[in-house]
């Protein structure tokens, strides 16, 4: 019995050496990828790496999302910081965008979907219960469908950063004398470790109100027009630059509230794909059209395979909401 138990204790321990070594080019490339991800993002570099680190205990983590709900390893530090405080630690420092299982080379390989239609009656309903707006509703559901990505996928990933479009010209129902758009590109950042819904519904919340309260889109605007005027190579770079801290854009584009007819017929939906950029591997378009919204998505299919499995979950991460927020209208 005892030569039995050591042969079984060494077959264990040889067993566990050689899946340690199959695993040295995984982890060598893991490494590589964040050591490019640490010179663009030094703070996506360091919240993926204390995210994994803190991970490995779970006791931890459960108490650190306790107490910091959303906010991964590092947790929300600048969560109380003035907005214009934050705007320059995004600049200066880079975004919580961590480096999972989407990080990489973009290639040629591109593709689409879309979501099924959601009730835009319902989602002003769960808006106005959790005193916060539409797009926080919308963009939360966004954030819960790449949880419900990366659980099934088994893998890590604390906090995601998008570009989100702000405009920044006044309303004019008429038809102005110069035509053109005035919008700046902002950085929004949401957790995707949080299974609770509400709780990523306060952080999309007071996240996107920390923009709105800082000069974050006015200093975008001068930014994008600085950089417009540099030599083709610093405008290129420069550009890379701060695309690659982002997954890609996050809009969300009002559409006709009544139905609309093209050539006599009646169109039955609209759904819109933003460009990606640089290396990002993804983004997301919110379409509203006649009572319902649809996300699309464009991706990478190299660095997001089932990218379907995504829109697919939108509705499901809504629901969730739905059935978290108490006091919903029947």
């Amino acid at each position: 019995p005892l030569a039995r138990r050591v042969r079984a204790g060494a077959a264990e321990v040889a067993d566990t050496a050689r899946a340690a070594v199959a695993g040295v080019p995984r982890m060598l490339q893991r490494a590589g990828e964040i050591g490019q991800l640490a010179w663009r993002n030094p703070v996506g570099a360091g919240h993926t790496g204390s995210a994994g680190a803190w991970a490995t205990g779970a006791d931890v983590a459960a108490s650190l999302r306790g107490a910091l709900p959303g906010g991964g390893a590092l947790g929300d530090v600048f969560s109380a910081a003035p907005g214009d405080v934050d705007t320059v630690r995004k600049l200066l420092l880079g975004t919580r965008n961590d480096a999972p299982i989407w990080t990489g080379t973009a290639g040629d390989n591109k593709g689409v979907a879309w979501s099924e239609p959601v009730s835009l009656g319902k989602v002003k309903a769960v808006a106005k219960a959790n005193g916060c707006t539409v797009n926080d509703v919308l963009v939360a559901s966004v954030a819960g469908a790449l949880h419900d990505y990366l659980t099934v996928h088994e893998a890590r990933c604390a906090s995601v950063t998008f570009m989100v479009p702000v405009n920044l010209k006044p309303l004019d129902l008429t038809l102005p004398e110069t035509l053109g758009n005035e919008f700046a590109l902002v950085q929004l950042e949401l957790p995707t470790d949080e299974p609770d819904a509400r709780r990523v519904l306060a952080a999309a919340k007071r996240r996107m109100n920390r923009i709105k309260q800082g000069h974050e889109a006015a200093v975008a605007f001068t930014l994008q027009g600085a950089i417009a005027g540099l030599s083709r190579g610093l405008y290129e770079a420069s550009v890379d630059l701060f695309t690659n801290r982002t997954l890609g854009t996050l809009t969300n584009v009002p559409g006709p509230p009544i139905p609309v007819y093209l050539a006599g017929s009646r169109v039955e939906g609209i759904v819109g794909w933003a460009p990606v950029s640089g290396d990002q591997p993804m983004s997301f378009t919110i379409s509203s059209y006649n009572g319902t919204v649809i996300v699309g998505i464009a991706c990478d299919t190299t660095l997001v395979p089932d990218h379907e499995s995504i829109v697919d979950g939108f509705a499901g991460a809504f629901e969730r909401l739905v059935d978290a927020t108490p006091d919903l209208p029947g």
